[in-house]
Order: structure tokens, then C-alpha cells, then sequence
């Protein structure tokens, strides 16, 4: 009597890096996957350009809109057969998104080395940084007949990184001293001497 084993069972995702759900994902980031088994290398590729997901015969999706429109994405990168990584190409991420990253399963998805394919589609959501706004300034904008002796100030809408006051500037050059306020991210300027008048 002759016994095969036979591989009947479908590969499973162990992790996704970025994580679902996970914030503040820095933009240079690649995305990365490892599965329960070695696979079919070729069952896992990506399209190269922004196009409609409904067009995609892509394993590997990226997309800010639930699946409507795919992002263009790198060649897989295989560290072993169990783990690829992707960059996003075309364009890269962005600020201010919530990314979905589909791998897909079921007929035609990514599969074992036995043809396998994962039994559902793996999808995770993830997000990059909020940019920073401008949410006040003192005086306001287009403001007139304001004292010569106020001191400027701008407020954001989070933290700041204080070394990139540098590229603040004002015309004319003014002299003074500066300040910032971490708990209410409110930059101050102090200028040294008296405005000029009518200017």
C-alpha cells in the first residue's frame, strides 16, 4: 500500500507590519507580511500604478478609498518564502491618511507552494501623521492699526518641533526674542524695540 500526504491546507496570515489599526505610520515605511507556511512566490505581485481596484488583478492591494481606487505599489521583496515586503511607489504615502492593505484570498489570492490559497481576504488599516495647522495668530491676518508694541505669536494644532522655528521670518527683519509654549503649542515673538509705523 502506497500512502501520498497530500497539502490540503490553506496558509494563514501571522502578522502585517504596519499593524491594523495602528497611527502615525511614517511615511518612508515599507509594508510587510508573514504567513504560517512557505509560498507560491508567484501568487503574490502587485500593480505599479494608481488604478481602479475593479481593475486590479493584483494579490497584494493598497487603497484610502475602501477599495475604489488602488494605489500603485513596488515589486514583492521575499526575505524567505514566508515573509515579503512591498514600498508604495506610485505615489509613496502621504500625511494626513488612512491606508487599507488588502491580501487577498479565496480563487486566484496568495497560496502555498502546494497551490493553497488563503481561505478569506487579509485586510488591515493603518494611518500616517497629521501635519501640523495653523489654527491661530495674534494679530490676525490683514490686521491694521495694530500696536507698535504687541508681540506676535502663532498657535498649531499639536506639538511642534522647536528647531523648525528657524525658518520663520518676518519682512522687514525684525529683532528679538522668541518663545514657545509646549502646553498650548503657541510660538511667541517678541520683537525688541517698537514697530515700525505705517508698515
Amino acid at each position: 500500500v502506497s500512502l501520498t500526504n497530500v497539502d490540503d491546507l490553506a496558509p494563514t496570515v501571522s502578522s502585517v507590519t504596519p499593524a491594523d489599526n495602528s497611527t502615525n505610520i511614517a511615511l518612508a515605511s515599507s509594508l510587510s507580511a508573514t504567513f504560517s507556511e512557505a509560498l507560491k512566490t508567484n501568487s503574490v505581485y502587485t500593480n505599479s500604478n494608481t488604478t481602479a481596484c475593479a481593475n486590479a488583478s493584483s494579490t497584494v492591494l493598497l487603497s484610502t478609498d475602501n477599495f475604489t481606487t488602488c494605489l500603485g505599489l513596488g515589486t514583492p521583496a521575499f526575505s524567505d518564502n514566508q515573509s515579503f515586503s512591498i514600498v508604495p511607489t506610485s505615489p509613496g504615502l502621504a500625511y494626513d491618511k488612512t491606508y487599507q492593505l488588502r491580501i487577498k484570498g479565496g480563487t486566484g489570492g496568495v497560496s502555498d507552494t502546494a497551490g493553497n490559497p488563503l481561505a478569506s481576504s487579509h485586510t488591515v488599516s493603518f494611518s500616517t501623521p497629521v501635519r501640523p495647522r495653523l489654527t491661530a495668530t495674534v494679530p490676525d491676518n490683514n490686521s491694521t492699526a495694530v500696536s507698535r508694541y504687541s508681540a506676535l505669536s502663532l498657535t498649531f494644532s499639536k506639538d511642534m518641533n522647536t528647531q523648525t522655528f528657524a525658518g520663520i521670518s518676518s519682512s522687514p527683519q525684525l529683532q528679538g526674542t522668541s518663545a514657545y509654549t509646549s502646553s498650548t503649542y503657541t510660538y511667541t515673538f517678541t520683537p525688541s524695540g517698537p514697530l515700525s509705523d505705517n508698515t
